[in-house]
């Protein structure tokens, strides 16, 4: 069951070059193939998250230019793995440093007792790059972060 669920979820992915916007399919350097923000840099996928009927993807984000620089998570929602809307920012960087890779999930148990009144929470773990620390080669510029939503 488990593999056949793989199965659909990969055949989706890969179906979504065929839903993009008609004037990116335009653009030779678009990936033609899987999600792309409207602008900018983006990097890694960082999390692929299923709750009421909505998958929830986020990946490394540069919004200011489409060139590598302090990363964000940026965020986009799908009903059906094919058609995607690009959201606000999930993550943005902060005096901690900059947004690197991670994963989420859907805490449904609220094993980690951030949920409210029911509802459970979706938790992030990712790792915080500390740029300017980098730059005077300390050895702790980068660490481990918990994000939440409710």
């Amino acid at each position: 069951m488990k593999k056949m669920l793989h199965c659909i979820v990969l055949t989706c992915l890969c179906m979504n070059g065929f839903s993009q916007d008609p004037a990116t399919l335009q653009d030779k350097h678009r990936p033609q193939f899987h999600f792309s923000p409207r602008a900018h840099w983006m990097n890694d996928p960082n999390g692929l998250v299923y709750n009421n009927g909505v998958w929830h993807l986020f990946f490394q984000y540069f919004p200011g230019k489409s060139v590598w620089g302090p990363m964000h998570w940026g965020h986009a929602t799908s009903t059906d793995l094919v058609n995607w809307q690009e959201q606000d920012i999930a993550l943005y960087p902060d005096k901690l440093g900059w947004i690197f890779s991670g994963s989420a999930v859907m805490d449904f148990q609220n094993t980690s007792g951030l949920g409210l009144n029911g509802k459970p929470p979706m938790v992030a773990i990712f790792t915080h790059h500390n740029d300017s620390l980098e730059k005077l080669k300390q050895n702790n510029h980068q660490y481990q972060s918990l994000a939440y939503s409710n």
